[in-house]
């Protein structure tokens, strides 16, 4: 069973009426190898009309082409962090502005 983009066979073809395979299939008789991201986004959404599950089928497609790799976007690679501080938002504020100004 394939999975792309985080992305279950299960769950793309329970969303959008196709599994991966069937949309690889789809796409690249559409042409959509010869599109970039916008236009792939644009073949997928004018089939199924749900924005959202157009970028994940898109980015699904780009991954098993081999043009896009897990956890790659549009212009690389992106880190993120967070941090979970345990006090009232105005504190957070105040010691983020002290913080800025030193």
């Amino acid at each position: 069973m394939a999975e792309f983009n985080n992305i279950s066979d299960d769950k793309v073809k329970e969303a959008t009426g196709r599994a991966w395979q069937q949309w690889i299939s789809y796409l690249d008789a559409h042409g959509a190898a010869d599109l970039d991201h916008k236009g792939i986004v644009q073949l997928v959404c004018d089939d199924i009309h749900k924005n959202w599950w157009g970028q994940m089928v898109t980015v699904g497609y780009e991954q098993a082409k081999g043009c896009r790799v897990k956890n790659q976007n549009a212009t690389g690679f992106q880190i993120n962090a967070s941090k979970t501080v345990d006090a009232t938002l105005p504190k957070v504020y105040q010691a983020w502005a002290q913080h800025l100004s030193e």
